[in-house]
C-alpha cells in the first residue's frame, strides 16, 4: 500500500470509530447544546430516591424571545412541560391565564384535549415537551404597563397521586421607546438641547471647549416640556478631541432637573477614557438605571464637566451629521394619541344621515412640533374607507408655549351605510416611535312596518269595535320621536284609546311617542257606528306615521287604512293552482278561486284575473255557478249575479281558469296572475276591492358552466387517465335526463367511468337522471396509446343535452377543448471525444452529454457499458448507482428530470495496449417513463487508439574472442520505434565478474547514477542513445569461460507512468588459453567481431534504480 493510501485508511478508521467514542463517554460529560456546563444527568433510581424510580416527575416554565412589545404586536409566549421522571405521566393538564391587555391569536399545542387557556394531555412521554401560546397587544394598553402570562401545571404521577406544579409566568413590557435629545448651539444660551436631529455638516458643526477643571457646560432643553417625561434609563454619546493626545478624559456628566431658577440633580455618571490618536473620539456614558418623571413645564439639563482629573481639555463636536453628541432616553412617555372621538366606550350611534367626524388630539411631551404625522384607518361595513390616511395638517394647534397638542380631522360624508365602523388612529413622533389609539361608531336607524287592523269585518249601526294601529320598529336602532295620526270615518264616534290621545282636530287623533325602540309597537282605538247608516255600504279609516331617528333627521311616513262593510256583502277570495310553485313551458296549469260571503246577498260580483306575459287562456268554469266570461288579452273578466248572504253561514263557490305557459320560458322566471274583485250590495252599494295575487316560478334546470378537464398535468401510456367531466345545475329545478357526449383523441382509449356509458368508436355517452340542483362531477379513465410520442397534446371536447321534469329540451351545452400534454422522457448521450487518442497508461477523460431532451421524467435510466481489455475505468460524475461485474459496468437513475447534463467518465488506457492498436467503446442507454414502459433504447459510441514508446535493445562486442588481461568494446544502443516519448529510461550493464571496467563513453546531457547505470530523460520517437563501454578481462579467467552481457532498460511512457523492463540479447565473447607463442603466430589475425541483432521481450514487474 503506498503512503498515501495508507494515510487514507487511517482517516476513514478514525472516523468510523468516532460514533463508539462517543458512545463510551457518559453523557454527563456532553457539551450542552447551547454552549453552557455540561448538563447534569437526571438522578438514577436508588434505594436513597424510591419515588424517582417509578414516577413521573414534570417541570414547567414560560419563556418569551423579548421582555419588551407594543400595542398591536404578536408575543409569542412558549410553555414548557418537561418530564424528567422515570415513566410517562398519564395526564397534564395546563391551566394559562394572561392579562387583560392580551388578546389570545393561536397556539402549537399539538395532542390537546381541550382548548385554550385549558391544555390536556395525555401519556406526556419521558423529556422536553413545549407548545406556543401567541398574544396580541391589545391597543390602548398605556405605555410602561407590564403584562404578564401565568401557567399551573397539574399532572398525574403514575403512582396513583396528582401533583401541582408553579405557578410560573413571564412578562412583557409594553410601549418603551427610546427619545434622542441633540447637543446643539444656538445664540442665546449657546448650549441648547433640541429633539430635532442635526441636518448639516462640518460648516453646522458647533464646537466648544471643555477645560480641565471647569467651568462646567451646561445644554438646557428649551423650549420646556409641554407634558410630563418619564426617564428609566440614560446612554450619552459625546464626540471629544483632546488637545493633545495621548491622554485620559475625565468627564462628569449630571442629569438635571430645571424648574425655572431652580435645579435639582436626577441622575450623574462619571467615567475616565483613554485617547491614544488624534480627531474625535466616540465617547458613551451608560447611567444607572433610574425611574424620574420631569413634570411639564421644567426643562431637562445635561451638565458636562471636564474634571481635574483628566489629563487635557477636549473639544466636543455638536450639531453635526458626522458628530451628532445626544442623550438616548428610554422613556414610556412619547407622542400620545389622548382622545380619539366618537368614542367607543360608551358606544357613540350615529344617524345614516350624518356625517362621521373622526377628531384625534395629540401630544407629545416635547411640543406639538414633534409630532411628525398622523394616520388614519376607517374601516366601514363595505370596507376600508380610509387606509394609513395621512391627517395633516393639524386643524387646531394648542396657542400655549410651549405647544402641547394638535388637533387632527376626517370626515366620511353621508349617507352612511348601516352597521359599525372601526378607526385606529397612528401618531407618528419625529424619531419614528408611535402611538396607537382605536375607536369605534355605530350607525343605526329606525325603520317601521305600519299596519291598521280592523276587529270586525263588518258591523251595523251601534255596533262597538276596535281599531289596531301597529307601528313595529324592525331597524336597527330606536326612534327619536314617533307619531301616529288616525282619521276615524264621519259615522262612528270616538270611544277610547289604548294609549291617551295628545291631540284631536274633529275626526283626527294623534299620539306622539319618543324613544321608540326595536320591536312591536301598538294602539288600539274603540269606536261605535252611529245610527242612521243604512244608506253607507262600508267605511274606510286612515291612519298616518312619521317618525325621526335619534339624531332628529325625518324618515318617509307611511300610510294604512282599514275597510269594515256596514251593508253589504264580506267577501273573502283565496287562489291557489296545480301545479304549484313550479310551472314547465308548455305545461297546462290550473288556478282554484274559492270566493266566500260571510255578509248581506251581493247583488253583482266582478273577478278580474290578469293572466301575466308567457301564460295563454285556455278556459274556464265560471258558467257552472251562472258567470260569464270574456277575455281581452290577458285578461279574463268574470261576472257573478245574486250570491246569497253568508250570515249566520259562509256561503262559499269555487271555480277554476285553466292557463297554458308559453315554450321557451326561461327558468327562474316568476309569472304573476294579479286579481281584483268587485261587488255591490243588494240596493247598489259599492264594497271594498279585494285584491290578490298568485306567483308561480318557471322550474327548469340550466347547465352553462359546464366542461371537461384532465385531472393530471400530463399524459403517460398505459396510464390511467383521469378526465372530469364538471357541470353544475344552476336552475331551480332537478333535470329529467342529462346525456354527455365526450369524443375521445384517437390516441386515447376509454377505459370506464362513474356514470353509465356506451361506447360507440371515439365516442363516449354518459346518461345521468334526476340531476338534483348544484355541482356534480363524472369521472372517465381513459389511457394514451404506446403510440403516442412526446409533447403531443391529447384532447377530449363533448357536449351536454338535458330536459326539464315537464320533457323540455334545454339548449345544449358545448364543452371547451380539454387537452393535455403527453410527457416522455428521451434520454440520451454522445461521447466527447468521440475518437480519442491515449497514450498507454495515461488517463482518457470522456465528457458525456445528453440528458433528458423528453418533456416527462424517467422513473429509470440505465446506462450500460463493456470496456474492451486494453480500457480500464477509473471514475465518473454520473452521481448514479455503478454494478459492476467483470468489465461490463451499469450505472442507474432512478428518477431521471428533463434536463442536460454534462458528465465525466475517466478510463486508463492499459499498459498493456500495444502502439497503434485500438478499442471500441459502445454504450446502450435504457429508460422506463412514468408508467414504467421501457422506451426505445439507443445507443452512443467511442474508439480509442493507444500509442506508447516502443524500445529496440542491442548489445555488441568487438571480438567473439579474447585473452585474460586483454580489453573487450561493447556499444549498447537503445532506440524508440514507438509513437511516444519514453520520458524516463534507466539503462543497466550487469557486467561479468570476470570483467573490470576501463572507461565508457555517453551522449552528452546524458546522467548516469553509477559505474554501470545510465539514465535518460524524454527519448523521443526515432531517437537512440549509444554507449561504449571498454573493459578488460581479468587476468586468471580461465579458459573456455563464455561471457555473456545483456544489456537491460526500464522506461516509463511520455507521462512519467512506468511501462515494465527491456533485455537486449548477448553479446557474447570466449576467453582462449594464455599461450604467448600461439599469440605470436595469430599477431596480425583479424579478430572477427560479429554484431547480433538480438529479440527484445518485456517483463512487465517495474523495477528502476
Amino acid at each position: 500500500m503506498s503512503p498515501r493510501a495508507s494515510a487514507v485508511a487511517l482517516v476513514l478508521t478514525v472516523l468510523l470509530c468516532l460514533p463508539l467514542l462517543a458512545l463510551a463517554v457518559p453523557p454527563a460529560a456532553w457539551p450542552d447544546p447551547g454552549g453552557g456546563p455540561a448538563a447534569t444527568p437526571a438522578p438514577r433510581p436508588s434505594p436513597a430516591n424510591p419515588l424517582r424510580a417509578s414516577a413521573a416527575g414534570l417541570t414547567l416554565a414560560l419563556a418569551t424571545a423579548s421582555s419588551r412589545a407594543n400595542p398591536k404586536d404578536l408575543v409569542v409566549v412558549t410553555v414548557y412541560f418537561n418530564n424528567t421522571g422515570n415513566q410517562a405521566a398519564p395526564g397534564a393538564w395546563i391551566n394559562v391565564t394572561a392579562a387583560s391587555g392580551f388578546t389570545f391569536a393561536w397556539d402549537t399545542a399539538a395532542g390537546n384535549l381541550s382548548g385554550y387557556p385549558r391544555y390536556s394531555f395525555q401519556a406526556v412521554g419521558l423529556g422536553t415537551h413545549s407548545f406556543q401560546i401567541a398574544y396580541l397587544v391589545n391597543v390602548g394598553v398605556a405605555p410602561g404597563t407590564r403584562l404578564s402570562v401565568s401557567a399551573t401545571l397539574v399532572y398525574s404521577d403514575g403512582t396513583g397521586g396528582q401533583q401541582f406544579v408553579g405557578p410560573s409566568a413571564v412578562s412583557v413590557w409594553i410601549g418603551i421607546a427610546t427619545k434622542q435629545l441633540y447637543l446643539g448651539w444656538s445664540g442665546l444660551p449657546p448650549t441648547v438641547l433640541s429633539p430635532i436631529p442635526p441636518t448639516g455638516g462640518l460648516l453646522a458643526q458647533g464646537t466648544f471647549t471643555l477645560t480641565r477643571g471647569g467651568p462646567a457646560l451646561n445644554f438646557d432643553l428649551s423650549p420646556g416640556l409641554a407634558r410630563p417625561f418619564r426617564v428609566l434609563n440614560l446612554t450619552v454619546t459625546l464626540y471629544m478631541q483632546p488637545l493633545a493626545t495621548p491622554t485620559g478624559l475625565d468627564v462628569n456628566l449630571t442629569l438635571v432637573d430645571v424648574n425655572g431658577g431652580a435645579t435639582a440633580a436626577v441622575a450623574w455618571k462619571e467615567q475616565v477614557n483613554s485617547i491614544t490618536g488624534s480627531g474625535y473620539w466616540t465617547l458613551i456614558y451608560t447611567f444607572p438605571s433610574l425611574d424620574y418623571t420631569f413634570p411639564a413645564g421644567h426643562a431637562i439639563r445635561l451638565q458636562i464637566l471636564n474634571t481635574l482629573a483628566s489629563g487635557q481639555s477636549t473639544l466636543l463636536a455638536t450639531n453635526a451629521t458626522a458628530e451628532p453628541s445626544r442623550l438616548d432616553l428610554q422613556t414610556t412617555t412619547v407622542v400620545s394619541v389622548d382622545s380619539l372621538t366618537p368614542a367607543s366606550s360608551p358606544p357613540t350611534y350615529l344617524s345614516p344621515k350624518s356625517a362621521l367626524t373622526v377628531l384625534a388630539n395629540v401630544s407629545d411631551p416635547f411640543g406639538s412640533r414633534e409630532i411628525s404625522d398622523v394616520r388614519l384607518n376607517v374601516t366601514g361595513p363595505l370596507g376600508r374607507l380610509a387606509n394609513w390616511t395621512s391627517l395633516k395638517p393639524a386643524v387646531l394647534t394648542d396657542a400655549s408655549s410651549p405647544s402641547a397638542w394638535a388637533l387632527f380631522r376626517y370626515v366620511v360624508n353621508p349617507p352612511l351605510p348601516l352597521g359599525t365602523y372601526t378607526f385606529e388612529a397612528t401618531a407618528v413622533e419625529r424619531n419614528g416611535v408611535v402611538d396607537v389609539a382605536a375607536s369605534s361608531a355605530t350607525v343605526r336607524a329606525p325603520a317601521f312596518t305600519f299596519v291598521k287592523v280592523s276587529s270586525v269585518n263588518q258591523a251595523k249601526s251601534g255596533t262597538r269595535f276596535t281599531y289596531t294601529i301597529f307601528f313595529n320598529n324592525t331597524g336597527t336602532g330606536p326612534a327619536g320621536q314617533v307619531w301616529v295620526n288616525d282619521t276615524l270615518p264621519s259615522v262612528v264616534n270616538y270611544v277610547s284609546s289604548s294609549v291617551p290621545f295628545g291631540s284631536n282636530v274633529g275626526n283626527t287623533y294623534g299620539w306622539v311617542f319618543s324613544a321608540v325602540g326595536v320591536g312591536s309597537h301598538n294602539v288600539t282605538v274603540t269606536v261605535q257606528v252611529k245610527g242612521g247608516s243604512s244608506g253607507v255600504g262600508y267605511i274606510r279609516n286612515w291612519a298616518f306615521l312619521n317618525f325621526t331617528d335619534p339624531q332628529g333627521f325625518r324618515w318617509p311616513a307611511s300610510v294604512s287604512h282599514a275597510d269594515v262593510v256596514l251593508n253589504g256583502p264580506v267577501l273573502a277570495l283565496a287562489v291557489s293552482s296545480v301545479p304549484s310553485p313550479h310551472l314547465h313551458s308548455n305545461e297546462s296549469v290550473v288556478f282554484l278561486f274559492n270566493l266566500t260571503n260571510a255578509g248581506d246577498a251581493a247583488q253583482s260580483i266582478w273577478l278580474n284575473d290578469t293572466l301575466p306575459t308567457g301564460m295563454t287562456y285556455v278556459g274556464d268554469t265560471s258558467a257552472t255557478l251562472g258567470g260569464s266570461s270574456t277575455v281581452l288579452g290577458n285578461r279574463v273578466n268574470v261576472v257573478f249575479s245574486n250570491m246569497p248572504s253568508g250570515a249566520p253561514t259562509p256561503v262559499t263557490w269555487r271555480f277554476n281558469v285553466t292557463a297554458r305557459a308559453d315554450p321557451g320560458l326561461i327558468g327562474g322566471t316568476v309569472l304573476t296572475s294579479r286579481v281584483v274583485v268587485n261587488d255591490s250590495s243588494t240596493n247598489g252599494l259599492l264594497m271594498p276591492e279585494l285584491v290578490t295575487s298568485l306567483s308561480l316560478t318557471v322550474g327548469a334546470p340550466a347547465f352553462t358552466s359546464s366542461g371537461a378537464g384532465f385531472g393530471v398535468a400530463t399524459a403517460v401510456p398505459r396510464v390511467p387517465l383521469p378526465v372530469y367531466v364538471n357541470f353544475t345545475n344552476s336552475g331551480n329545478e332537478a333535470a329529467g335526463t342529462v346525456w354527455i357526449n365526450l369524443t375521445l383523441d384517437p390516441s386515447l382509449t376509454f377505459r370506464d367511468a362513474t356514470a353509465p356509458a356506451t361506447v360507440a368508436g371515439s365516442v363516449v355517452l354518459l346518461t345521468v337522471s334526476n340531476e338534483p340542483v348544484g355541482p356534480a362531477s363524472i369521472r372517465v379513465n381513459v389511457t394514451a396509446s404506446f403510440s403516442v410520442t412526446d409533447r403531443q397534446t391529447l384532447t377530449v371536447d363533448g357536449t351536454l343535452d338535458a330536459v326539464d321534469g315537464y320533457g323540455n329540451h334545454l339548449p345544449r351545452v358545448v364543452f371547451a377543448e380539454a387537452a393535455v400534454p403527453v410527457a416522455l422522457p428521451a434520454v440520451s448521450f454522445r461521447l466527447t471525444p468521440g475518437d480519442a487518442r491515449a497514450e498507454v497508461g495515461s488517463l482518457i477523460v470522456y465528457a458525456v452529454d445528453g440528458g433528458n431532451a423528453g418533456s416527462g421524467t424517467a422513473a429509470a435510466v440505465w446506462l450500460n457499458v463493456t470496456l474492451p481489455a486494453n480500457l480500464v475505468y477509473v471514475g465518473d460524475t454520473f452521481g448514479a448507482t455503478r454494478s459492476s461485474l467483470g468489465s461490463a459496468y451499469s450505472w442507474s437513475w432512478p428518477s431521471y428530470a428533463p434536463g442536460a447534463h454534462t458528465y465525466t467518465l475517466s478510463l486508463r488506457a492499459s499498459l498493456q495496449a500495444a502502439n497503434g492498436s485500438s478499442a471500441n467503446l459502445t454504450f446502450f442507454v435504457e429508460a422506463q417513463d412514468a408508467g414504467f414502459n421501457m422506451r426505445p433504447l439507443t445507443t452512443f459510441r467511442g474508439n480509442a487508439t493507444f500509442t506508447a514508446p516502443t524500445l529496440l535493445l542491442t548489445a555488441s562486442v568487438d571480438r567473439g574472442q579474447a585473452l585474460p588481461n586483454t580489453n573487450l568494446t561493447y556499444t549498447l544502443r537503445v532506440s524508440n520505434e514507438g509513437a511516444t516519448a519514453a520520458s524516463f529510461l534507466n539503462l543497466t550493464d550487469p557486467l561479468d565478474p570476470h570483467l573490470q571496467v576501463v572507461t565508457y563513453s555517453v551522449p552528452a546531457g546524458v546522467s548516469g547514477t553509477g559505474a554501470l547505470t545510465w539514465q535518460f530523460r524524454d527519448l523521443q520517437p526515432g531517437q537512440a542513445v549509444t554507449v561504449v563501454l571498454l573493459v578488460k578481462v581479468l587476468p586468471g579467467t580461465p579458459a573456455s569461460v563464455r561471457i555473456a552481457n545483456v544489456l537491460e532498460a526500464e522506461y516509463t511512457n511520455s507521462w512519467g507512468v512506468p511501462l515494465g523492463s527491456l533485455y537486449s540479447a548477448p553479446a557474447t565473447t570466449t576467453i582462449q588459453a594464455d599461450l604467448t607463442g600461439l599469440l605470436a603466430i595469430l599477431v596480425g589475425g583479424a579478430v572477427a567481431g560479429g554484431l547480433v541483432v538480438f529479440v527484445v521481450y518485456r517483463r512487465y514487474r517495474v523495477h528502476i534504480e
